[in-house]
């Protein structure tokens, strides 16, 4: 299985994940299969820098990404930046 059938799982259980979290009265289930697509996405982090042909842009890209999603969710109240969570993976790699 690619990477690329991988991403769009997780994106659809993320859907699923945030359809369940946004629609009122709707089954709690819908949060249990959105769960695993954090992993997924993790998973497909790691196979893309092990992969990389360079690892410092690439963890570069991520990095000012974790940054911009932290503004953002500074804005919105939310303290859940994830992209953040995976650059310490990938520096920890």
């Amino acid at each position: 299985m690619s990477t690329t059938i991988l991403k769009i799982i997780a994106l659809i259980t993320m859907i699923i994940d945030h359809i369940g979290l946004y629609i009122p009265n709707t089954s709690e289930y819908l949060r249990y299969i959105g769960r695993i697509s954090a992993p997924i996405f993790l998973f497909c982090s790691v196979i893309g820098y092990i992969n990389t042909h360079n690892k410092k842009k690439y963890l570069f890209r991520i990095y000012i990404f974790s940054i911009f999603m932290g503004f953002i969710d500074a804005v919105i109240l939310v303290n859940a930046n994830y992209i953040r969570t995976i650059f310490i993976t990938l520096i920890i790699i």
